[in-house]
């Protein structure tokens, strides 16, 4: 014969594995949906970055006449005016927390090295890019995210 007290018991088990069921339901979306977000972030931030890194690294190869001219002056830090706002949006993310998943910081890393060395091979070889103050800023934002992405891969435990 069935007891009063083992349904009661029967029905707080299932309600309490219902709970949890719930939860765990709940919580494996949310991360699923944090990762799409990170990612969707990513991949805006990061085509507008790989535009103006084009722009960028194939200034050099127009003729060479025509570099120090006003309208490729102007076509050349205009690039890096938009590429230094992008990279100080893209690392604020980072800073913030909104951009976590190691494999992105990764991703995103190497592609940031691509641009860091254009940069430095643009400077060496167009001195007065060297005093103009976005290029600067352009390698220091990069250090940072080196710093932020190492800091983030090292102690964020996976879900």
């Amino acid at each position: 014969m069935v007891q009063p007290s083992d349904v009661a018991f029967a029905a707080l088990f299932v309600s309490a594995a219902a709970v949890i069921v719930s939860i765990a339901t709940f919580y494996l979306g949310h991360t699923r949906l944090n990762i799409s977000e990170q990612i969707r972030i990513s991949r805006d931030i990061g085509d507008r970055i790989r535009t103006q890194h084009r722009i960028i690294h194939f200034w050099p190869f127009k003729n060479a006449a025509s570099l120090s001219g006003r309208e490729s002056q102007i076509e050349i830090r205009g690039a890096l005016d938009s590429l230094v706002s992008e990279l100080r949006y893209f690392v604020f993310f980072v800073e913030k927390g909104v951009i976590e998943e190691p494999a992105i910081l990764e991703y995103y890393g190497k592609q940031l090295s691509g641009v860091d060395t254009t940069i430095k091979h643009l400077v060496s070889e167009h001195a007065n890019l060297n005093e103009y103050p976005p290029t600067k800023e352009i390698t220091n934002l990069i250090k940072e995210y080196n710093s932020l992405a190492g800091k983030k891969k090292r102690y964020r435990i996976r879900k």
